[in-house]
């Protein structure tokens, strides 16, 4: 499970890193696994009628031993890379999370437990790999190795190093599927302080503020107990496993040396063997709880990745494209627990035409501005770019937006195929988009009817719906809101103190 979600957060780019620091912790398993075994001969010709002859096999110990330190730094290093593509995967999905929030929810818990995932994932990703992916290869993959080493010497071990391996194994997933269904559960002990939180300032005037905190309190400290109860029997578990393992590991080592099947000198090697899988067994219960929460946030991490990469991103634009054409249809946008800011909008923006939009305060202007740029996503509806559906990522590559008076030298000269402008009051600015007629579709937003004059047509808004959509003369002289809302920007104009 935890390698899944690391493969998949860091994809076929990371796949040479996250074969070779498996591979290179393997072998490093191996050779100590295989050093273990070489001190039989070791003891055997330590205790023989002539010790010198340990000498080639305390050599091929010191070699294994460098062999294994040798893996372990370069198994480490591709980890630590592993580790860094999962950071650089954190911090592309991590802000795309954070601009899909609507502005309701960049208060709310939503966006709270958004923040604190992103900064605990981006510490904690090389640790997960380094520092808890090694120790648990090494741990699983160690006892096993030992089982088949141990074959030739006495199948009896054998047998029963690889049950306990197997056992130890089945333990630590159970315990680590437990541990993450009690954090699930009843590991947010902080979500009703931080609810309690927001709406604290609304309840100053209320006399119920004591009991509504002792409520909370009470409730946080019973998630606690929740998750201590569930915590303790699984360490019981794994705790309980080992001593079974080691006790009939050592029983059998006794049965076979005093019925004469093994040596002293064997016998007192196993003592190094039994040292072994304790470490290794031990390691697995250790890793357990750390090994839930890495598990909890990789599988998060994951579902941000997946979340960013199903936005299906465009290759970048590297020479101005052609202007798209633009269609909507039905388009809706809500704000959590408000009025639509969108309603249904039918619209059409041919390639290259320049189309101005208007409307009174909260029609919906800037909201169809950034539904068109990326920068939200519809309630409803369909946006085409030249007719394929558009989704976010290809908007905001496909887009140049100018919000207000921030980046507009910049943003003309972004090579894009649709550009958006709000509040077009700048006479240069105006100028600017009048040259570019034809090479760009234009939408902008403008209460000046000296602009409006020049555009091809005009789109007004009222409560979120298109009202009218024409040109300046049409709209003027059919006096509807257009002819209504130009008057009085005229008006407004005139005025003095």
């Amino acid at each position: 499970m935890i390698y899944s979600d690391i493969a998949a957060v860091t994809g076929p780019a990371g796949r040479r890193d996250r074969i070779a620091f498996v591979g290179l912790t393997l072998l490093s398993t191996l050779l100590q696994a295989s050093s273990v075994m070489t001190l039989i001969p070791v003891l055997h010709a330590l205790f023989g009628a002539e010790p010198t002859q340990a000498w080639p096999w305390v050599g091929l110990l010191v070699g294994q031993l460098a062999a294994t330190w040798l893996a372990d730094n370069a198994a480490a290093r591709f980890g630590l890379r592993v580790g860094f593509g999962l950071i650089d995967a954190i911090e592309t999905a991590g802000p795309a999370a954070i601009r899909r929030l609507g502005v309701d929810e960049l208060a709310g818990t939503r966006a709270a437990r958004l923040r604190e995932l992103l900064a605990t994932a981006v510490p904690e990703s090389v640790t997960a790999v380094v520092l808890l992916g090694s120790p648990l290869l090494h741990a699983l993959a160690l006892t096993p190795l030992l089982a088949l080493m141990l074959l030739p010497i006495a199948w009896q071990l054998s047998l029963v190093a690889l049950a306990g391996g197997l056992a130890m194994a089945g333990a630590v997933a159970a315990t680590s599927r437990a541990l993450a269904a009690a954090e699930t559960a009843f590991g947010d002990v902080d979500d009703p302080v931080l609810d309690f939180a927001w709406t604290r300032p609304a309840r100053r005037g209320d006399q119920s503020g004591p009991r509504a905190t002792a409520a909370v309190v009470k409730a946080s400290r019973r998630r606690s107990l929740h998750l201590l109860a569930w915590q303790l029997p699984s360490h019981l578990v794994l705790s309980s496993v080992l001593i079974v393992v080691l006790l009939v590991f050592g029983a059998v080592v006794s049965w076979l040396y005093l019925s004469g099947s093994m040596s002293g000198v064997t016998a007192a090697a196993m003592a190094v063997v039994l040292f072994r899988v304790v470490e290794a067994t031990g390691a697995l219960s250790l890793l357990s709880a750390p090994l839930a929460s890495a598990t909890s946030m990789l599988a998060q991490v994951r579902a941000l990745v997946e979340a960013e990469r199903a936005e299906a991103v465009v290759a970048p634009v590297t020479a101005p494209e052609r202007p798209c054409a633009v269609t909507l249809s039905q388009l809706r946008f809500a704000y959590p627990g408000r009025t639509p800011a969108l309603d249904g909008i039918d619209l059409e923006l041919p390639a290259g035409s320049i189309t101005a939009v208007v409307g009174g305060s909260g029609s919906g202007k800037s909201t169809l501005l950034e539904v068109l740029s990326g920068l939200r996503r519809q309630s409803g509806g369909t946006v085409l770019f030249d007719g394929e559906p558009a989704l976010l990522a290809e908007r905001r590559a496909r887009t140049a937006v100018a919000f207000a008076e921030i980046g507009r030298d910049r943003v003309l000269g972004k090579p894009a195929g649709l550009l958006l402008v709000d509040d077009a009051a700048d006479p240069e600015l105006v100028a600017e988009v009048g040259r570019l007629r034809g090479t760009r579709t234009v939408v902008l937003v403008t209460r000046r009817p000296a602009v409006l004059a020049t555009v091809d047509q005009v789109v007004v808004l009222d409560a979120g719906r298109v009202v009218e959509t024409g040109t300046f003369a049409e709209l003027w002289a059919r006096g509807g809101l257009l002819a209504d809302l130009a008057q009085r920007w005229e008006q407004a104009e005139n005025w003095q103190l």
